[in-house]
């Protein structure tokens, strides 16, 4: 009987076999600081003039209307008086413009200044026939984004860079008969 009861006893401590494992304990609870948003306090919009009266006016409204919040008054400082600024820095004189063409050969140079020659020559034809006409918003922007490439490289051309000038000619040469 002694084992009986031991028996019986070990199930009850033991607990039944079908049932959930234990969960280990909770962690502590962590206090955490507590962010506090409030709303912005209301705006007040000035009072709109009143409406020609109407049947509907006549008749009671079923909501009743809320009395007006008044906002405390805002205190308004003055702001301190700046301190004058120190004059600014005069800028530096611009960097040379780059010279592409110091790694070509003579030949390839003189090729090059003779395209941007004649392509600037076409560019300035084409524009001056187009000078009359009037174009929508899209043909006035190419219009005169050719003539500032004319410009550019003609600017590229007095500084002896002839890859810019070549460059800039042609496309101006491009949008220029683009227009025509």
């Amino acid at each position: 009987m002694l084992a009986g009861g031991l028996a019986a006893a070990s199930l009850l401590l033991a607990g039944c076999f079908h049932s959930e494992p234990a969960l280990p304990p909770a962690p502590p609870a962590v206090s955490e600081p507590v962010l506090v948003l409030t709303p912005p306090p209301p705006v007040m919009l000035p009072p709109a003039p009143p409406a020609a009266p109407t049947v509907a006016a006549s008749q009671p409204s079923p909501h009743k209307p809320q009395p007006r919040r008044h906002l405390p008054a805002r205190h308004h400082y003055a702001p301190h008086p700046a301190a004058p600024l120190p004059p600014a820095p005069k800028p530096a004189a611009p960097p040379p413009p780059l010279d592409l063409s110091a790694g070509l050969s003579p030949q390839q140079q003189i090729a090059y200044r003779r395209d941007a020659v004649a392509w600037l020559a076409a560019s300035r034809n084409q524009l001056a026939a187009v000078a009359r006409r009037h174009f929508n918003a899209i043909g006035e922007a190419d219009r005169l984004q050719a003539k500032d490439y004319v410009r550019q490289a003609e600017r590229a051309l007095a500084h002896g860079d002839v890859v810019s000038a070549r460059s800039l000619a042609y496309k101006a040469m491009l949008l220029a008969q683009a227009l025509h």
